[in-house]
């Protein structure tokens, strides 16, 4: 018995589809003497585990998909029928979801693409194999061949991108609100009071600047905003578009003059671009990996956002005002980024995470902002082309991955 996937993708060590693709092959049977059927199943698993001296130890499996159909039963065909070999045609089509396992808010899970994430302490593996089966009379025993398929879908999501307008442009119009999703950066907690101590056996360093105190009105009542495209759901290999505003409260209006009866100083210019200087935005992908409750860890930095423009002097509706710094944020490389995930195993996902940090010259007490926000990353834009379902994203990690370890998988 022999079994043929047919053609495979050159950059592929073996089959590949993509989402909803067909898994479609021939078995090659010898002779039929003695068969009573033969079966084609479509299986996937997920297991990850500890890695103690190189070693996998204490794994745990979930199975993912399994399919199970019959090609040829002795029962379906005549007794006087040819036992002389012949070939057997099988088509299946791969699920887009995972069996009998739903998320927190009831929705069906994604199928997980073919992976391999190893990191220091554990690691995780997602394979998926097509087996054939051939039951003989009598004793009862089977002949048994399988191959591993590389299950690479293509994600996609539309990208609608707002309207940001351009200085000194002849036709502007008021950006709309429900293009953008706003997020409130909150002031960053300190733990100790007062000024920081310098660590063991570091050296303090003397600002290359004046110091430049910040009012605590600024420090009370200082709003963060950042605004990202509506949804937070962006193709991977795209300029994610995004403007951060920081509002200062009017003079006298603030928190902390109400209560002490003074009106507040208003913000230099200096103020001002010492808390520019520490506006910070990156795109950070975070795997997990989950071994019987224990869950480790590894970050990576994708992208740094870039500002283009800078407004010093915007004022909102209500009087505030406001710095604008608008720029761009790279989502990752078209078809290798990607969010995907098997609750209790691992996950890829991604965040992007803000910080408003004044420099030095702002003082060593002076607060900071700090947020973080998960989106989802697809591998591509929707472009309404239908012939792009079931073709594999070749660009994924999984593609160019090791055979994984299939006695760990019971695959």
């Amino acid at each position: 018995m022999a079994l043929d996937l047919g053609q495979r993708y050159q950059s592929t060590r073996v089959p590949a589809v993509g989402r909803e693709g067909l898994v479609e092959g021939h078995v090659w049977v010898q002779n039929f003497e003695n068969v009573e059927k033969i079966q084609v199943t479509l299986t996937g698993a997920v297991t990850s585990y500890f890695l103690e001296f190189g070693t996998a130890n204490r794994p745990q499996t979930r199975r993912l998909i399994h399919q199970t159909h019959e090609l040829w039963s002795e029962r379906g065909h005549n007794s006087t029928t040819s036992k002389e070999g012949r070939s057997l045609a099988f088509a299946l089509v791969m699920p887009e979801h995972i069996e009998s396992i739903e998320s927190d808010r009831g929705r069906s899970i994604p199928l997980p693409p073919s992976s391999s994430i190893i990191m220091c302490d554990a690691g995780v593996h997602v394979a998926y194999v097509v087996r054939i089966d051939l039951f003989r009379k009598g004793w009862r025993t089977h002949d048994t061949v399988k191959s591993e398929i590389l299950y690479l879908p293509r994600t996609t999501t539309r990208y609608s991108r707002p309207y940001l307008p351009l200085p000194n442009s002849e036709k502007l119009r008021p950006t709309q609100a429900e293009e953008w999703s706003v997020l409130h950066i909150p002031q960053k907690a300190k733990t100790k009071p007062g000024v920081p101590l310098p660590e063991p056996g570091s050296t303090s360093k003397v600002p290359s600047r004046p110091h430049i105190s910040l009012p605590q009105s600024i420090r009370d009542d200082l709003i963060v905003r950042l605004y990202l495209p509506h949804g937070l759901r962006y193709p991977a290999g795209r300029e994610i578009l995004w403007s951060l505003a920081i509002g200062f409260p009017p003079v006298g209006s603030s928190a902390s003059s109400v209560r002490s009866g003074r009106s507040s100083s208003s913000v230099s210019d200096e103020q001002i671009n010492a808390i520019v200087a520490g506006v910070s935005l990156r795109l950070v992908c975070v795997s997990t990996i989950a071994v019987r409750g224990v869950a480790s860890r590894r970050e990576r930095v994708v992208a740094v956002g870039k500002s283009f423009m800078i407004i010093p002097n915007s004022v909102s509706d209500e009087g505030e005002k406001r710095v604008v710094i608008r720029g761009y944020l790279q989502s990752g490389e078209e078809g290798k980024d990607m969010s995907w995930g098997v609750p209790g195993f691992t996950s890829v996902v991604y965040e992007i995470r803000v910080s408003v940090k004044p420099d030095e010259s702002a003082g060593l007490d002076a607060p900071a902002w700090e947020y973080c926000e998960r989106i989802m990353i697809t591998s591509y834009e929707a472009d309404g082309e239908i012939q792009n379902a079931g073709v594999p994203a070749l660009q994924l990690p999984g593609a160019t991955r090791n055979p994984p370890p299939f006695y760990l998988m019971r695959l």
